[in-house]
């Protein structure tokens, strides 16, 4: 078995922490950013002619009470759902 040499280790190292600091930043300054909608229309066929459309929103993963979710970040989604 060889011997890994010293730049070796230091070329992994610096790899891997732009590895990690790309991961980080991904997961503080962008991901929280991103609000993904999408629409779909499912079909009822037993749903009564009746009663008018019916419409429902899901909304998951806001880490509400993290550093960078306000109570103003929450009433920004909530008004982009309701629109």
């Amino acid at each position: 078995m060889t011997a890994l040499r010293p730049q070796s280790l230091v070329i992994g190292a610096v790899g891997l922490f732009v590895i990690c600091l790309g991961l980080a930043v991904w997961a503080v300054a962008i991901e929280p950013g991103r609000l993904v909608v999408k629409e779909v229309d499912l079909p009822l066929p037993t749903w009564p002619r009746a009663m008018p459309p019916l419409t429902i929103a899901v909304v998951s993963d806001l880490h509400t009470g993290a550093p960078h979710i306000d109570p103003a970040k929450v009433d920004r989604i909530v008004s982009i759902i309701n629109q």
